[in-house]
């Protein structure tokens, strides 16, 4: 079992690097980065590929063993059990951070479509101080795309 625990030692460092990716990712998707965000998915994408290495080489030598099936037959030690509780945690994380910086990808998508569509005048109608409607038909476009 001590080579079990080294194998989930390594997938819980893999881990620990693919969560600080996703923070990475996250900072630079908030501070429109390109240049930080390719460089934390380039870094998230080493650490999968790693991570599933690690897995692959640890399914050889314990075909079908998980840690679930090491609790139900009584085998878990204190260490395995912890690891797998810290193992769980930063899939949780990573699971989170994922979703977040999905979010928050698409809203920064969503916002860069709207100001193109203001640029380009194709925006919806808006409302005026008055509280009316402007009609968007009657608009004129922030640059002048005729040539």
């Amino acid at each position: 079992m001590t080579e079990l625990v080294v194998y989930l030692s390594e997938q819980k460092a893999i881990l620990e690097n693919v969560v600080s990716c996703l923070e990475k990712e996250q900072t630079a998707i908030i501070e429109e980065d390109a240049d930080k965000l390719k460089a934390a998915i380039e870094g998230k994408a080493q650490y999968i590929d790693e991570l599933a290495l690690v897995e692959e080489k640890r399914s050889k030598d314990y075909p079908g063993i998980t840690l679930s099936q090491l609790e139900e037959e009584g085998h878990m030690t204190p260490e395995l059990e912890q690891i797998g509780n810290e193992l769980r945690d930063l899939v949780d994380e990573a699971q989170r951070l994922q979703r977040l910086n999905r979010v928050l990808t698409q809203r920064s998508r969503e916002y860069a479509e709207k100001m193109i569509a203001l640029l380009q005048g194709e925006s919806k109608a808006t409302y005026r101080s008055d509280g009316k409607k402007d009609d968007p038909k009657g608009s004129s476009t922030i640059i002048d795309s005729s040539v």
